[in-house]
């Protein structure tokens, strides 16, 4: 075997493997990605109904006179 067979017998699936994994992490990637903005995105809406009950809350003690803490 010659020197440039054994560079391409090692080489070749060397390079195709680095290949394969960085589309491989590509696509985790994204997919983790849409995941992030999805958690975001509910998130969101819950610091929004947390707010809400803040200001309900808040209407009540003013309606019963009680001081917040």
């Amino acid at each position: 075997m010659s020197n440039e067979q054994l560079y391409l017998a090692i080489g070749v699936p060397v390079v195709l493997n680095m290949l394969f994994n960085g589309i491989l992490i590509g696509i985790m990637w994204q997919h983790l990605s849409q995941d992030i903005r999805e958690i975001r995105a509910d998130l969101r809406v819950v610091t929004g109904k947390i707010y809400d009950l803040e200001t309900r809350v808040s209407r009540i003690e003013d309606k019963l006179g009680i001081a917040p803490h």
